[in-house]
């Protein structure tokens, strides 16, 4: 089994601006892009909140650290 390496997906400085918000990536799922297919490469971050998970999608999570928003993906 590979080892999930989160800086994979997102820049040490985005994983910290996460982590200071209480908000840890512990995971990645493939999920289906708009269309259905399966083949466009699409994933999904698991998070850690306060011990519940949740699956956000990438591009999702990174609009919300740039804007500085990080809560509200859980809102």
């Amino acid at each position: 089994m590979n080892a999930f390496n989160a800086t994979s997906y997102l820049s040490k400085s985005n994983l910290k601006k996460l982590n200071k918000a209480g908000v840890f990536v512990v995971g990645v799922q493939a999920v289906p892009g708009a269309d259905g297919t399966w083949a466009n490469g699409e994933v999904a971050l698991v998070l850690s909140v306060n011990g519940c998970g949740y699956v956000r999608d990438w591009s999702k999570v990174y609009g919300a650290i740039q804007a500085g928003t990080v809560a509200a993906l859980f809102a």
